[in-house]
Formats: structure tokens, sequence, C-alpha cells
């Protein structure tokens, strides 16, 4: 026995070694992105891209953005404080492009990269409406007068690739319906202008983005220390995963701090003796350690609702330990009173192996994580029972204490209340037809946005950047289907016109689509 507890002894110091190396190292990280909470769906590789595919590509995207909105009173001010801000957001590790006035010189050269080899075959809305009202002559007429104007900016080549001067006409439409990009904002006599910072794919699988945002924080509040009168906001989802990560940390110390204190307090009024609470203590531990070690060998990060999960093991576990505990030390050595338990512990734990290890089944990771850490943690305090309680010397229960009196008078009232056998059956059925009716009759939330906290000072910011930018609403996508991109830009073109009357009612603030981009 002696052999068997040194040897799982050395196991869980060697588990606590390499979650700690884990964590502290950067290699698991804590994950609070939302999206985890998102199926997964194992699609055909060569069919089309399922809906969630479609929603995570969106969001992932949306995730590398970040938007910082600073203000003041004064215009020159504000422009000064931008772009020392934007050079010092630049400067940060994870930071892979700034988007501010000023600082996109050669966006210019990338648009015309983009659009001057198809010159000749764009056409604006009001270019294509004339040519199907018969009125190509309009535009005949237009290319004459660039071509001998005074002030024309007609060269050969230029006249080679757009001889009718389409291009021009489609960017000054393609500008008046997406607007005029990161301008300085003037409301109230307040200049707003948005800093925006593309981040790089890998920071967030890197384990660096609480790190970028600890740094865009104190780059932000330098900038605010050095203009006096300066306002600041910031939005992106990797502030509210580093929010959400942090309170999820916090959670786990205060149950893992309320459930050790219960602990502590129902076995000393148990057993008057600190040497079960030890023997407890350690079943639970060893279930904690155990449970974080299987989920940072096998998933790259762990999610914060599935950390939170595993600190609520402490109660599970517990029991595992109380089973041997209570045994009195009359019933024989620790060998047989092992035995007398083993049975029913045992059962005990292949019940509950089952059940989690049919959640993990599931094609969600958070999912996973929780059955991965349930059944590694369980395991693991079943062992601690078999291998290293029966080293603890036995402490029985003693008479006086106010928890066994509580008991006994539990079980006399039960045992007067619900004697008869018909009373039995009564409350039997009642309970039965209750938990029916309320699978009915209780609606459910499926919405994943309640499994956060939510940081108000976040929610704010990011509330306010979208009204300052015109963003307000809840966007909506819709996605188009079809092997030839001709039908899916004659779809989306479709789909404008149809979406038009609702437009023009208030009903939908706007939409954009491909097929604005690409005529």
């Amino acid at each position: 026995m002696a052999l068997r507890a040194t040897l799982w002894a050395l196991c869980l110091i060697a588990m606590a070694f390499f979650a700690t190396w884990q964590l502290r190292g950067g290699h698991t990280g804590i994950d609070a992105d939302i999206l985890s909470l998102i199926g997964q769906e194992n699609a055909d590789q060569n069919g089309l891209q399922s809906d969630i595919s479609t929603v995570r590509h969106l969001l992932a995207n949306d995730g590398r953005q970040v938007i910082f909105m600073l203000s003041h009173a004064n215009r020159d001010t504000l422009e000064t404080a931008a772009n020392d801000f934007a050079g010092r957001i630049a400067a940060l590790d994870g930071t892979q492009g700034i988007t501010l006035p000023g600082h996109n010189n050669d966006r210019f050269a990338d648009l015309m990269a983009l659009y001057g080899p198809h010159a000749n075959s764009l056409l604006s809305p009001s270019d294509r409406e004339k040519l199907a009202n018969g009125n190509a002559e309009a535009l005949y007429r237009r290319a004459l007068q660039n071509l001998y104007s005074p002030a024309t900016t007609l060269s050969s080549q230029s006249l080679k690739q757009d001889p009718f001067a389409l291009l021009p006409t489609f960017l000054s439409d393609l500008g008046t319906k997406l607007g005029t990009g990161n301008e300085i904002i003037t409301r109230d006599g307040q200049f707003y202008l948005p800093v925006m910072a593309s981040l790089s794919p890998d920071l967030r699988s890197s384990g660096n983005d609480q790190r970028w945002v600890m740094d865009a924080n104190a780059a932000l509040q330098s900038v605010t220390d050095a203009t006096p009168g300066l306002s600041t906001a910031k939005t992106g989802q990797i502030f509210f995963a580093v929010a959400e990560a942090a309170r999820a940390q916090s959670d786990v110390q205060r149950i893992a701090i309320i459930a050790t204190i219960g602990i502590l307090v129902m076995i000393g009024l148990v057993f008057y003796s600190p040497i079960p609470l030890f023997g407890a203590l350690l079943v639970v531990g060893s279930g904690l350690l155990a449970g974080l070690a299987a989920v940072v060998v096998i998933f790259p990060a762990i999610h914060a609702i599935a950390l939170v999960f595993g600190a609520t093991m402490i109660g599970i576990s517990v029991d595992y330990a109380l089973h041997y505990l209570v045994l009195r030390s009359a019933a024989g050595s620790p060998t047989d009173r092992l035995h007398k338990i083993r049975p029913g512990l045992s059962l005990g734990l292949l019940t509950s192996v089952i059940g989690f290890g049919a959640l993990s089944l599931s094609p969600t990771q958070l999912l996973s994580q929780i059955a991965v850490y349930s059944v590694a943690g369980l395991v693991a305090a079943y062992c601690s029972v078999l291998f290293l309680l029966p080293l603890i010397p036995a402490r029985d229960v003693r008479p006086s204490s106010p928890i066994r009196k509580l008991h006994d008078g539990l079980q006399t009232v039960l045992g007067k209340t619900f004697a008869p056998i018909r009373v039995r059956l009564i409350a039997s059925a009642a309970i039965i037809v209750t938990l029916a009716l309320a699978a009915f009759l209780i609606p459910g939330n499926n919405d994943i946005r309640q499994f956060g906290h939510g940081n108000d000072a976040l929610i704010s910011d990011a509330g306010n950047i979208a009204d300052i930018l015109g963003l307000g609403g809840s966007p909506v996508f819709i996605r188009i289907d079809s092997d030839d991109p001709q039908a899916r830009l004659e779809t989306g073109e479709a789909i404008r016109d149809a979406l038009a009357p609702l437009i023009m009612d208030n009903r939908l603030g706007g939409m954009i689509g491909l097929s604005d981009l690409t005529p």
C-alpha cells in the first residue's frame, strides 16, 4: 500500500509541475472567446461551407479589429494626440496595421491595383442606368470632354485602359455609398477621430492577447495624461475576452475559497480533528489538479467557463473522501474499511464517467473540456481515496457534533412525515409529474451571451463608438451560395433591390454587399 501511495503521490507532483509550467509559461492560455460556445460542424470538405462555419469566419475576422475613439474640443490637439497614440499602438507586438487619416497614403495605389485592370468594364449605377435607358451618348460625350479638356490628366495608358472614363465615376459612386472612411467627425462642438488597429492572426493563439491589452491600455493612458481634455473609448473582441478571462479567474478563486471554508467548517464540526480535514483537502486537490492537467495536455487553451466549472468539482470530489472518512475505526483495518465502500464508490465513479464521457462527444469544445476536466478529476479523486486515505489515522464522528445532531433530527422529521407508504407514493408521483410539467412549461434560454458577465465600461464604450460612427443596430448577414460568381453577384444586386423599400422606410439602416464593390 505504501508503494502505491508513493507512486500516486509522484504522479500528482508531476501533474502539478506540468500544469504550472503550461499556464505560467504561456503555453496554455485561458480562453474567454464566445466562439468556443458555438458548435463545430463536421462539414464535407468538398461541399458548401456550413452556416456555423460562415458565422465563425465573420466573427473571427471581426475579432481581429480594434477601434479607439479619441475626442477633444480642439481639432489640432486631437490630431496630434491621435498621431502619437497611433504610433504607440503600431509599435506593439501583435499589431498588424493602423488605419488613421494621414497614415494611409499608399491606399490609392492599392485601390488602383485592384480596379485598374478592369477599368474599362466597371459600371457605376448611374452609368448602367444610362445604358439601360439607351442614353449611351452621355458616356460618349463625357469621354470626349475628358479627352479635350485643358486640365485633363489622361495619358495614353489610362486612355487605353479606360477610354470612356468609367473608373472615376465608379469610384465616386462607391465613395458616396461607403462613406469617406475614418475622417474626423464633428458633433456638438466636439471632434472625434477613430484609430483602427488590425491585430495579428496568431495573437490570441500565442497567448499574448492579455499582454497586448495591457500595453494598449498603458499607451492610451499615457496619451490621455499628456493631453488635457482628451476623452477616449475603446472596443474590440480582444478587450471583452481578456476582461472575461480575468473575471473567470476571480470566480475560480472565490468559488474555491467559499467551498474550502465550507469544507473546513463542516468537517471540523463533525470530527473535531484536523486529520480528516487534511484527507478531504488532499482528495479535492488531487481531483482539481488532475482535471486541470488533463485539459492543458489535450487542448491548446482552456475556456474560462470550463475553468469555473472545474472549481465546482470540489463539492463532488469531497464526497468520495467523506465516504471513507465517516467509517468508524472499529470497522477494522484501513484495508477492511476500504473494502466496505469500494463497490459503491466504483459504481458511482463509473456512472459519472459514462455521463461525462457522453458529454465529450459534443462538437462544442467547451463541453468537451468540461467532460475531460470532470472525468480526469473524479478518477484522480477516486485513486486518492484508494491509495492515500488509508495512510491517514482514523477519527470517529463525535457524538456531540452539531452536524450529526442536525442530521439525526432531519432523519426523525422525514421519517414521521413520510412514514406511511401511501404518503411516500403520493409524494413521489407529485415530484415526477412536476418535473414532467417543468420540462414543457419552463422556458429555456439558449442565448450564449448570458454565459458571460459583461464589462459595463466596455459595453458603454462600444455603444458610444457605434453611435458616433453610425454603426448602431444589430447586423444581419445574408449568405448567397452559387457555383458561379456572376450568379452570386446578380443575386446580391437583386437582394439590394428587394430591400431598398425597407431602407427607404428606415426599417433597415442600410446594407453593403460584395456586389456593391464588384459590379
